[in-house]
């Protein structure tokens, strides 16, 4: 019943259709794109030169290359598998919250029910817009069931202890080797959480408590299969580890920086309103948006459902510790999720400093809906076997009291764009919390069970739907005629073209569009380009160079030349006028009104040999490379150390380089000079690359702030470069030993029992 009830919810997705949104299509279509194409062509996808002036692909873990169920996207449509992969994550997800509410309820249907408000909630249905999310949100339920297998183990000694273990450790390993560190902690942080709320929060004269292990049993258990999920994923976060110094992401962000996308106060609101405050910041103006917090959030809903939460009030009661528990932690979720409007987060950065590096507070709402799904599994119980009956009514009919006054509310605190839509959210939760409290007066049977199942189902379905954007796979993979104009003009090299999108389009494309009209596709937002073999700059990738953003923002054509960009996408403050606003570019065509697509002439070329050379720090250079000689390609600004020196030329000619090969991690050209110079690759340096000339190793230089550059001697070479990430060795050993841990874990239960059953056994 609850795979059929998410297979109706998402009944496009079977009909062919996919989900278009935000990160859907700004990053991770792309990235399954590039890692598809490139094993495609034969190469281990581990750098990708797409995105800014490339990047190492596992110092960005979101790449997920080393998680099985990524495999799917090798087959079939693209766009379709990406939007499929992810259902089944959700199905999945849903699936492990009814299991595990069966660790805390009896009735199954109370059980179905916790599944339901877990998987259809706002919260998980607005998850799409980050879409990975949404796979590392299926492993959070599957965490406390591995950990209550672990303690029911170490309770019980007729229980396989080896088997417990790797059932608590490869729920954390999969959401490690998934990419996103920050949701594993929270992952962990819920098993351990409801393991201890299963454990400790039984009465003290439950027969259960007698036969517990000691703590400190259970701590060096609990330990132990954290040490075992993270040597799992060893092939995935050692390389990250090791590639991180080059990155965006190797410090540890400011408070603003972290805090982006805090819950605004105001959204609490919107836990018993449906879908009434999307407009705010999808179609509203940008106002609105500001009242409610600023940036664009995480999550565009957090609905739990005024039926769900009707039943989690019953929850509540006399000797019921582990429903209070559960209150108590989904309150602090709460707090944490607000962000930098408490105190709470601020302090958990401190005390944890893993999270000193994590963005969006919105992402604690994990845990709080998977309190709420627990909670309502609790009640729906007691509503199940007419416990109370009078209790029952009276806690509904204090909740309808509690929603009715919000209306009012809403319209005294809300701008006054958002009223309209914040009360057709209130009415639906109204509704669906009377219509709980109505089933309460019904005798106990089937009648009340299937019409209870139902109230949830489409109060869940009504707020959910509303917020998945659906489009069709062949749109997605049409080319839009920007991307057919920059494939048509481009060099034919072996290199891909590459565009600049500058940073301001949204600005200016906002004035002359609606805001809801999607762009993406047709001006090739972000990693778009990527699906089309257009390189992208700057890109979207938490792996990008600081220094990249350093030198775009100079904002000069001339930067444009220096870094090989043979496209400018650039605002068009005045459309209507159709003037060449920069008639040092040469346009092309306007893809939307309010955006220009500019050819860039004289860009240098991918590979160039430069004759002269000069040592600079950062600073220094940042200053000298729009300088003429550095422009023409005569000249070329090294950093410090690595055995750079600087070159004063002879008065030879500067000589020529062509670009023989190029992928992802491999590259060959062939200079030739008449003196000493500098091969000078317009690509990003990075450790890992390294570089020879006619065969023999040569030292690969930081040029220009953040390219490469290979010194030859005169005449005629050949100059190849390679690319292997740092750790990944060491990743792959420790992964493979821990491998090897789980085999023996699996392989000793039946030894043992081998030995006991032989006829020496006892000799």
């Amino acid at each position: 019943m609850l795979v059929g009830f998410l297979a109706l919810l998402y009944a496009p997705l079977f009909f062919g259709r996919v989900l278009y949104q935000r990160d859907l299509s700004w990053w991770i279509l792309p990235a399954r794109a590039f890692v598809r194409n490139a094993l495609a062509g034969g190469y281990a996808p581990m750098w990708n030169p797409f995105v800014g002036l490339g990047l190492p692909v596992l110092a960005n873990p979101l790449f997920g290359l080393f998680y099985p169920p990524n495999l799917l996207h090798l087959v079939g449509p693209l766009a379709w598998m990406v939007t499929a992969v992810l259902w089944l994550h959700l199905v999945f997800g849903a699936v492990g919250m009814l299991l595990l509410a069966r660790r805390f309820v009896s009735h199954p249907v109370a059980a179905l029910l916790a599944g339901l408000a877990w998987a259809a909630s706002g919260f998980a249905t607005s998850m799409w817009t980050f879409g990975i999310q949404i796979a590392a949100y299926a492993w959070t339920p599957w965490c406390g069931i591995g950990f209550i297998a672990l303690l029911r183990a170490f309770d019980d000694p007729g229980r396989s202890r080896a088997g417990a273990l790797l059932r608590g450790a490869l729920p954390v390993a999969a959401a490690l080797l998934l990419g996103d560190p920050f949701l594993a902690i929270l992952n962990v942080g819920f098993g351990l959480a409801v393991t201890l709320v299963w454990r400790y929060g039984q009465p003290a004269d439950h027969p259960a408590v007698a036969s517990f292990a000691p703590g400190r049993v259970v701590a060096g258990a609990l330990a132990g299969v954290l040490i075992l999920a993270v040597a799992l994923a060893a092939v995935s976060w050692l390389p990250t580890a090791w590639n991180l110094s080059g990155t965006e992401r190797n410090q540890a962000l400011l408070s603003s920086v972290a805090e982006q996308a805090s819950l605004h106060p105001l959204r609490t609101l919107e836990l018993v309103a449906a879908d009434s405050m999307r407009a705010a910041f999808e179609l509203q103006p940008e106002r609105v948006g500001r009242m409610l917090g600023g940036l664009q959030p995480l999550t565009t809903s957090v609905y739990a459902g005024g039926s769900v939460l009707a039943l989690a009030l019953l929850a509540f009661g006399r000797r019921r510790r582990q429903a209070w528990i559960l209150a108590g932690l989904a309150g602090l979720a709460w707090l944490l999720a607000m962000g930098h409007y408490t105190p709470v987060h601020q302090a958990l950065r401190r005390l944890v400093p893993p999270l000193a590096f994590m963005r969006y507070p919105e992402k604690y709402l994990v845990l709080l809906f998977g309190f709420i799904a627990l909670l309502a599994a609790m009640g729906a119980q007691r509503f199940l076997e007419q416990q109370q009956r009078r209790s029952i009514w009276k806690r509904v009919a204090g909740l309808l009291v509690f929603e009715a006054l919000l209306f009012p509310l809403a319209l005294w605190v809300l701008p006054r764009d958002l009223v309209p839509a914040a009360w057709r959210g209130l009415a639906q939760g109204l509704l669906a919390t009377l219509l709980v409290g109505l089933l309460t007066t019904l005798r106990p049977g089937w009648p009340a069970v299937v019409l209870l199942v139902a109230t949830i189902a489409v109060d869940l379905g009504l707020g959910a739907f509303p917020l998945l954007r659906w489009s069709t796979a062949q749109r997605l993979a049409e080319k839009p005629p920007m991307a057919v104009a920059i494939l048509d003009t481009a060099a034919r090299a072996p290199a891909p073209p590459r565009l600049y999108r500058s940073p301001r389009l949204s600005e200016t494309m906002r004035r002359y569009l609606p805001r809801d009209q999607p762009v993406t596709s047709v001006t090739l937002h972000d990693n778009f380009s990527v699906i089309f073999g257009i390189a992208i700059l700057p890109g979207y990738d938490a792996a990008l160079s600081p220094a990249l953003g350093r030198l775009l923002s100079m904002g000069r054509n001339q930067t444009l030349r220096l870094i090989g960009a043979e496209f400018a996408l650039l605002p068009m403050d005045d459309p209507a006028r159709n003037l060449p606003a920069r008639p040092e570019l040469e346009p092309l065509l306007d893809p939307v009104p309010g955006a220009r697509l500019y050819r860039v002439p004289n860009v240098l070329p991918r590979v160039y040999l430069a004759p002269e050379a000069v040592v600079a720090d950062d600073n220094q250079a940042l200053r000298e490379v729009a300088e003429p000689p550095v422009l023409d390609g005569r000249r070329v600004i090294l950093a410090p150390g690595s055995g750079a020196q600087a070159r004063v030329p002879t008065p030879a000619t500067r000589g020529n380089c062509s670009l023989e090969a190029f992928a992802p991690a491999n590259i060959e050209a062939t200079c030739e000079g008449e003196s000493a110079g500098f091969a000078v690759f317009l690509e990003q340096h990075a450790s890992g690359w390294t570089a020879t000339v006619d065969g023999m190793p040569a030292p690969v230089l930081r040029a220009n702030l953040v390219m490469r550059a290979v010194p030859v001697t005169a005449g005629r070479h050949r100059i190849a470069l390679r690319y292997w990430p740092d750790g990944l060795a060491a990743g792959l050993g420790v992964s493979a030993a821990g491998l090897a841990a789980c085999l023996v874990f699996l392989l000793a239960p039946r030894l043992r029992g081998r030995r006991r059953g032989s006829p020496l056994a006892g000799t």
